[in-house]
């Protein structure tokens, strides 16, 4: 199971003032067998997006009364009354309340649960927030009437008592039209602020995703060309990965043209914080009536949550210092559902011959993929796993600029929403994968295209200034794999050449704005 008790740090009775606020005692929970890896499972068909559309709606009936507090989030979280979502959520009859536990520790229908944990999880998310937002208070009891479902919930779909990325971005959208890929077409499900900004910043994450199901695919063809030490197989599946690695790329470039860096900081990043290493929970959260009642200390949503680059860190070899910035990238590991777990540890098992997330210093592998380059590839198969290395690289990159832009420009908190202290975090892991190309043919080997951090920053100004017309900034529009994929594909399309912040100039009507 996902969820683990978290004993807290520090000595004597963390929880004593806390007033648990339900009389209801905890019971044990009986668990139906595990249906294989539910609406996650990792196929080529759907990529790591669940196997079937998220549910838009809880089905009438026992959910009604969830159904009503999720759609009302937004309304009373912009309500002048300080406690306007902690009314409604201690409103929630006790009896209605344990029908959802019970129901939902049985749930056999996978998608339904995964919808269920999606919203306790969002709603908890909304709830403790709530009072930091309005009062610079935060709640660190979760009444029983909302952790007990929740626990349950949790426990269902195995993955932690808090909202993960999978529940905020993967299993939250739908397409107007049945088509994939543009995130003008997309609409949240459910969301905090209601607004525009929030919308396109999680849409975007879920465009990216929309490549996964191909990357799976070719990954897939990689890995049988591995076992049968197919080298023209090999090279041809690689050169299909970075196809796929620069459409990863190009919508990672419509964040920078679809969501406002100045709106991030106020109305996306509060909701979406854990409880470690978060200053505003010193003592964790208290989730009345489950776990003894001990405080819980759990990370924060955060894209590194995603299974994208973990995996390609696996088909390639790309490992990274074990160091504690590597112990907090492991520990992410497990806030993503059990498909998405599962498939990860396969893939290193297929690469490696074991689970490489544990330290093991004292033993000494070989990476398949990278032998079988090395031992009997070519230059032009060095080169292009290389530049599948770099376009990892890059990637991380882009990350570290959306955080300097988005973040780092805006407040001076250190933490990311993870509870990682993201400036060092980030860095040091794009600066370990570009150093993890094959040496073979010194001539296939790349060096690092981007700019000193002098020109980073003047860049980052200028784009706040709003002097780039596309809101991408001119050091990456000036690097030459980013300036080719802007040129190539912005062509027919604007999100890659006109700034499109629906607070600003996003041509749609209001009624058909990406929100709830």
């Amino acid at each position: 199971m996902a969820i683990k008790e978290v004993k807290p740090a520090v000595s004597g009775d963390p929880i004593k003032h806390h007033q648990p606020q339900s009389a209801v005692q905890q019971s044990e929970i009986s668990l139906p067998p595990a249906a294989a890896d539910g609406v996650f499972k990792v196929t080529g068909q759907n990529g790591f997006l669940p196997l079937v559309p998220a549910l838009r709606q809880l089905p009438s009936g026992r959910y009604d009364l969830l159904e009503t507090i999720m759609q009302r989030i937004p309304i009373a979280l912009k309500e002048a009354a300080p406690d306007a979502l902690k009314k409604e959520v201690l409103a929630i009859p006790e009896s209605v309340a344990e029908d959802w536990r019970a129901a939902i520790e049985v749930e056999e229908d996978t998608q339904l649960a995964q919808a269920v944990y999606r919203d306790l999880s969002i709603l908890t998310a909304a709830y403790i927030t709530e009072g930091r937002q309005k009062e610079n208070h935060s709640r660190a009891l979760v009444p029983a009437v909302l952790a007990r479902p929740f626990y349950a919930a949790a426990k269902r779909v195995d993955q932690q008592l808090i909202m993960e990325y999978s529940s905020y971005c993967l299993n939250n959208f739908y397409s107007v039209d049945g088509s994939e890929g543009d995130w003008t077409k997309l609409r949240l499900i459910r969301s905090f602020d209601g607004g525009p900004e929030e919308a396109t910043f999680i849409l975007i994450h879920s465009i990216i995703e929309h490549n996964t199901p191909r990357m799976i695919e070719v990954i897939e063809r990689v890995k049988e060309a591995v076992k049968a030490a197919d080298v023209a197989a090999c090279e041809e599946g690689l050169k299909e990965l970075l196809k796929v690695q620069e459409r990863l790329l190009v919508c990672g470039l419509q964040m920078f043209n679809a969501s406002d860096p100045e709106c991030y900081v106020d109305k996306v990043r509060p909701w979406i914080f854990g409880y470690k290493n978060n200053p505003d929970f010193p003592d964790g959260v208290v989730f009345d009536g489950v776990l003894d009642n001990q405080p819980q200390f759990l990370r924060g949503e955060t894209g590194a949550q995603s299974n994208i680059i973990p995996v390609l860190d696996a088909l390639l070899g790309i490992e990274h210092a074990h160091d504690a910035l590597f112990q907090m990238l492991k520990e992410l590991e497990d806030y993503r559902p059990a498909g998405h777990r599962r498939y990860l540890q396969d893939m290193r098992r297929a690469m490696w011959g074991d689970d490489v997330s544990e330290p093991r210093a004292d033993v000494t592998r070989a990476h398949a993929l990278r032998a079988l380059v090395e031992e009997r590839g070519s230059r032009e198969l060095a080169a292009t796993f290389n530049e599948c290395v770099m376009a990892v690289y890059l990637f991380r990159a882009m990350h570290v600029i959306y955080s300097d832009l988005y973040i780092g420009r805006k407040t001076a908190k250190e933490a990311a929403t993870g509870g990682t202290p993201y400036k060092v975090y980030l860095r040091k892991h794009r600066d370990e994968s570009i150093r993890q190309q094959i040496q073979k043919f010194p001539d296939a080997v790349f060096s690092s295209p981007l700019p000193s951090a002098e020109e980073v920053a003047a860049s980052l100004d200028a784009c706040r200034s709003g002097a780039s017309e596309n809101g991408i900034p001119s050091i990456l529009r000036a690097i030459p794999p980013f300036s080719r994929m802007i040129a190539e594909h912005g062509r027919g399309h604007p999100s890659l050449k006109t700034k499109m912040y629906p607070s600003k100039e996003w041509a749609l009507s209001a009624t058909d704005m990406p929100c709830v």
